[in-house]
């Protein structure tokens, strides 16, 4: 030892060539990002769009409007793109599927309906060219199909 080390003995000579082995340090843990959260995809009972119909009927469209469904349905609101409307709360769109889901079981009672007038107006072009008497049944029947039609 030199004379330099007598005076600390803790401390050993290095020769220049050797390296001292860097001091351990203690691993930090990785901080924790927190990742934002991905938005619920909105489940509704009826079609999406026409509980948007619903929504904005009434209100002013412009031309420039426009709305991505399958981006708004998954909860990314940058699918609703209207100037002048926002975006509904799902719970908006919750509150009108009874009038839309109404709406839609009266478009296909209107649709069958419709269907069965068609299918049977030839019955009565035939009864009416040859002269002939509808029976009160079928008659009936017709009817009940005008009525249950709702426009």
């Amino acid at each position: 030892m030199s004379e330099e080390n007598l005076e600390n003995p803790s401390q050993e000579e290095v020769s220049p060539q050797q390296e001292q082995p860097a001091p351990a340090q203690e691993e930090q843990p990785s901080p924790v990002v927190e990742q934002p959260p991905v938005p619920e995809p909105i489940v509704l009972e009826v079609d999406a769009a026409l509980l948007v119909d619903a929504f904005i009927k009434g209100k002013e469209v412009s031309d420039e409007d426009s709305l991505n469904l399958e981006l708004f349905l998954k909860g990314d609101i940058s699918g609703w793109r209207f100037k002048n409307i926002p975006a509904p709360s799902l719970e908006e769109l919750k509150a009108l599927e009874p009038q839309v889901s109404q709406k839609q079981n009266q478009e296909k009672i209107n649709a069958e309906a419709l269907a069965f007038l068609a299918a049977t107006d030839w019955m009565v072009v035939r009864a009416v060219e040859r002269g002939e008497e509808l029976s009160p049944e079928f008659k009936a029947e017709r009817q009940a199909a005008r009525d249950r039609i709702v426009k």
